[in-house]
């Protein structure tokens, strides 16, 4: 530690000794060289590095400028430029995810009774912005209200200070829109424009008020903003955001039903673009296509934008895929898309049981901490009290981490036993023809009670009705009772009475069971069966939607169609 701080010392004094010795005139111009300014460039110069460095993530080369500025700052003595090169390092801290240690820079120099408004503007500005990402909004506006406050003091706004002004207001709109109040969001991102002077922040402005009537679904005027931020962005080649507001015009025009211009707005933004947005864009390129069925050239956007695109958006590809392919009579591919579909969506959903246990855990965490630094503050308290604090804490930990524990382990349990039961209950299901078996024979049982022409004549309908159960009748989507009463040689009434005494079900649940029955044998017994899209094997099973379908297999099985389809590829 002692070398550290000799060597910072030895940097203090050769920065110093380059600015002012020069020539061999070290000791006259000590003398005449003001060193409060000096000290005051060299803090601005090192904290504008921090910045730089900072947002290249490149923390460590940022973390040693901030350290020369704090040295340089606390040697000059200036409260206000202490507190400056202070709020700076708190920006980095809060870029590294060291949150709580930011703060406490923070509140120091808010706290602080001798600086003036534009150090608190500073630091309420950072203060807003770590409020906004651990989602306490409504702390961060009222940060954000003080920096308009004391903005509003100033009697002639430079052009920096009316850009301060309309960022300020930008991030209140940016609250609000995630807190979906549109009007208000509306109302601050109005403001945040009549202020802002540096063109592409207007741009940026005028493409997150096209994304607030897109959620309103007013698609006119979101492409009216989103060519306004496209004209301005152009106009100052700021290629750092036009392939985004041309994405997101290209979006707007797919949902407009306008495959054309959402192709043509994607192809200029893809335009001397290696790097941004490129999934994106070639997504929607592949939609439009696919919207105007030209399915080759859909087919190529989407695979280059499989490249580029992040799980999710796989997601959505390869379910566009599977439906070309489909409607294309391509029905392997189809399949292929549709089992790398099925794999990535197995994958996502357990990844968000896992990130619902990281969160718990990471709330765990940040009460621990808060706790930690609220007895740290309380220190300097008499001994007795600090100890029963101390008891308290004890026992608050203790809790937390029990409390902790048990939901956790509710969590993985109720996961745990969801699985087990989906998989026992798949493996129930196959003997679900066995089953059917018996019920065939219950229904051959006579009623001694019944007249021998009674009795004929309801073996001459259960002969029918296992005649038509063996012609696979129930396929046809169009079947009804009275339909069925015709072909059994009865009548509707007679017929459904049938149906409820012999095989113990309503006509539907009756028909239903065995459309599930006849697909249940296909996927037991065709492997490629197997790999249709659900779609396909409702139609093939006499549904008249996939919907249907797909609430008859839950109900006789136990499972969705996709979930068993899963595990019978899982064991083969």
């Amino acid at each position: 530690m002692k070398y550290v701080n000799i060597c910072k010392c030895f940097a203090l004094i050769l920065i110093l000794s380059q600015s002012l010795f020069m020539s061999g005139q070290g000791v006259q111009l000590i003398k005449d060289v003001d060193f409060k300014n000096i000290l005051h460039q060299k803090t601005k110069e090192y904290t504008k590095k921090v910045s730089r460095f900072g947002l290249e993530k490149e923390f460590d080369s940022a973390m040693y400028y901030s350290q020369k500025a704090i040295l340089i700052s606390n040697e000059s003595k200036n409260l206000e430029l202490i507190n400056y090169a202070n709020i700076n390092k708190a920006k980095l801290l809060y870029w590294q995810d060291n949150i709580e240690d930011a703060k406490l820079l923070l509140d120091k120099s808010l706290k602080s009774q001798k600086v003036n408004d534009s150090i608190k503007l500073y630091a309420h500005y950072v203060y807003g912005e770590i409020k906004d990402y651990e989602k306490e909004y409504v702390e961060s506006i009222e940060h954000y209200i003080h920096v308009e406050k004391i903005m509003d003091k100033k009697l002639n706004l430079t052009k920096r200070d009316s850009n301060k002004i309309a960022i300020n207001f930008f991030r209140i709109g940016d609250i609000h829109f995630k807190l979906e109040n549109s009007d208000n969001a509306k109302v601050n991102y109005e403001k945040s424009l009549v202020y802002a002077k540096n063109e592409n922040l207007k741009s940026d402005i005028l493409y997150q008020i096209s994304t607030l009537y897109e959620e309103v679904e007013n698609l006119p005027q979101a492409i009216k903003y989103a060519k306004s931020a496209t004209d301005i962005a152009s106009k100052n080649k700021w290629q750092l955001m036009l392939p985004t507001y041309y994405a997101g015009l290209s979006e707007y025009y797919l949902k407009y039903k306008k495959p054309d211009s959402a192709i043509y707005y994607a192809n200029i933004g893809l335009k001397d673009n290696s790097y941004c947005r490129l999934n994106w864009l070639n997504a929607s390129i592949g939609n439009g296509y696919y919207m105007k069925k030209d399915y080759p050239k859909a087919i190529e956007y989407f695979k280059t934008a499989l490249q580029y695109t992040t799980p999710s958006e796989t997601l959505e590809v390869y379910e566009n895929l599977r439906e070309i392919y489909t409607q294309t009579g391509k029905y392997k591919l189809a399949l292929k898309q549709n089992d790398l579909y099925l794999v990535l969506k197995d994958s996502l959903d357990n990844l968000k049981v896992k990130q619902e246990i990281v969160d718990i855990t990471e709330k765990y965490e940040s009460d621990k901490k808060q706790s930690k630094i609220k007895l740290l503050s309380d220190e300097n308290e008499i001994n007795s009290i600090v100890i029963k604090k101390q008891k308290k804490q004890i026992i608050s930990y203790a809790s937390s981490f029990f409390l902790l524990l048990t939901v956790l382990g509710l969590i993985l349990f109720f996961y745990v036993q969801k699985k087990r039961q989906k998989y026992l209950l798949y493996l129930n299901n196959r003997q679900l023809l066995f089953i059917q078996e018996e019920k065939q024979k219950q229904k051959q049982k006579v009623n001694n009670t019944l007249t021998v022409k009674e009795v004929l004549k309801k073996e001459e309908i259960c002969i029918n009705i296992t005649n038509l159960i063996n012609a696979e009748f129930y396929l046809d989507n169009e079947v009804t009772l009275l339909k069925m009463s015709k072909m059994a040689n009865t009548n509707s009434s007679y017929l459904s009475k049938i149906i409820n005494e012999d095989y113990y079900k309503s006509f539907a649940n009756f028909i239903n069971e065995h459309r599930i029955s006849y697909t249940l044998k296909k996927l037991e017994l065709i492997p490629e069966y197997r790999k249709l899209t659900i779609d396909h094997i409702a139609e093939n099973a006499g549904f008249s939607s996939s919907n249907a379908f797909y609430r008859a297999f839950k109900k006789n099985t136990g499972l969705t169609p996709a979930y068993y389809i899963k595990k019978r590829l899982e064991d083969d």
